[in-house]
């Protein structure tokens, strides 16, 4: 059993789970996923790391209510247990030092992509990080990416946060003024970037 160290929401449907997993703390790096089994008859999804702390033995990892077994998950509180927690999975993000960067996150990559933006500043990049969510009350994880990140633009659909739009208007604008972005990281879904990235 992995024991939850702490819960937070970050929105009604969106929330944050600290889980005492140290073998996996140890080993994780950004980009890398985790298999999840809240129960043993439960079903087993897959969930991107959020973040980690070796120091502590624990890997965070963010949960959008849309299902039956992330509803299940959501409806665990700080001291409960889920039955399986196996990873560090999949290929890490090719880290290096391109230049200009573009971290666009959309959902839950909102957290997902803090620990993209962090090892690409720390290589020494330029980050241009971009969120976008429905609304206001959709986002989350802006202090956190904010200070990983050069430059940090918010986008709502509905303008009641941010600039009005989606999260490729932003990446045309500073495509626009010519300044080349050479690399881009995507976690959620985006519509096709544009073709003149490099």
């Amino acid at each position: 059993m992995y024991k939850i160290l702490r819960r937070e929401d970050l929105t009604p449907t969106a929330h944050l789970f600290e889980v005492e997993a140290p073998s996996i703390a140890r080993k994780a790096q950004p980009g890398q996923f985790i298999i999840l089994m809240v129960d043993e008859k439960g079903e087993r999804i897959p969930l991107s790391i959020a973040g980690w702390d070796r120091r502590r033995g624990s890997v965070s990892i963010v949960v959008s209510e849309v299902g039956r077994t992330t509803s299940k998950l959501s409806r665990l509180k700080k001291g409960d247990s889920v039955a399986h927690f196996v990873g560090p999975l999949g290929k890490p993000a090719e880290i290096d030092r391109f230049g200009n960067v573009a971290c666009l996150a959309i959902g839950y990559g909102m957290a997902t992509i803090v620990p993209i933006a962090h090892a690409l500043r720390e290589a020494g990049n330029k980050v241009y990080s971009i969120i976008s969510a429905p609304t206001k009350t959709d986002l989350f994880g802006i202090d956190r990416l904010s200070e990983v990140s050069d430059t940090l633009i918010v986008t709502t659909s509905d303008g009641s946060y941010g600039e009005p739009g989606w999260v490729i208007e932003p990446l045309r604008h500073w495509l626009d003024t010519g300044e080349p972005i050479h690399r881009a990281f995507v976690i959620g879904w985006c519509p096709p970037l544009p073709r003149n990235l490099v």
